[in-house]
């Protein structure tokens, strides 16, 4: 719908998003604007300072941020529109810091989280680290079509151990048929390349490398 000057009643909207954001809810904000799965303002507040309930509650009727469970999301037309305006060392550092803090979270959404950032990084020391420690709690938990999501394009050999693990997991023959076998030879490795054979129908060769 346009309006004088030229400018649609939405670009106007948006840019007045951050304006009804108190100042000292802000880097609240910003870091929420990182991050695509509800957080609470508990786990976040060893990383940024969290506003009043009364703020909190002010931003969600405003509709800039939804209440989830326990935890609160930027609502998904605020979310590019904070992105885009924050600069992008700023963004760096809000991404790092909360890959790193949810490393080691308990609470699995917020693992996969630090998976997503670390990627989005192009941080691969991050990314495989993170997955040495946390991939089989991640896959136990059920989230392993969404770390496979994450790790699919990424094509740095350090990866592929897990690549191949999490196609496996999630069943995926058409890349499956893509990966080549493994040089490491420790069982772990073998075995999982075994069930990629049966899973692409190369029942000899599965039962050779089993």
């Amino acid at each position: 719908c346009a309006v004088a000057g030229g400018q649609s009643l939405a670009s106007q909207h948006e840019r007045s998003i951050r304006s009804q954001v108190p100042r000292e809810a802000l880097p609240f904000v910003e870091i929420l604007s990182v991050l695509e799965k509800p957080c609470s303002p508990k786990v976040l507040a060893s990383l940024v300072a969290v506003p009043s309930d009364v703020v909190i509650s002010s931003l969600v009727q405003r509709g800039i941020l939804e209440e989830r469970g326990a935890g609160f999301r930027l609502h998904d037309v605020a979310r590019p529109m904070f992105a885009s305006e924050i600069a992008d060392h700023d963004r760096d550092r809000w991404e790092r810091q909360v890959a790193q803090a949810f490393c080691d979270a308990a609470d699995l959404d917020l693992v996969v989280e630090a998976v997503r950032l670390w990627a989005k990084l192009q941080d691969i020391d991050q990314l495989v680290s993170t997955l040495n420690a946390r991939c089989e709690d991640l896959v136990r938990g059920g989230h392993e079509a969404e770390i496979w999501t994450i790790v699919e394009p990424i094509g740095d050999g350090r990866v592929e151990r897990w690549r191949l693990r999490l196609a496996v997991d999630v069943a995926d023959v058409s890349h499956l048929l893509s990966f080549s076998q493994p040089a490491d030879r420790i069982a772990e490795a073998q075995t999982t390349w075994a069930r990629a054979l049966f899973l692409t129908a190369r029942f000899y060769e599965a039962a050779d490398a089993a």
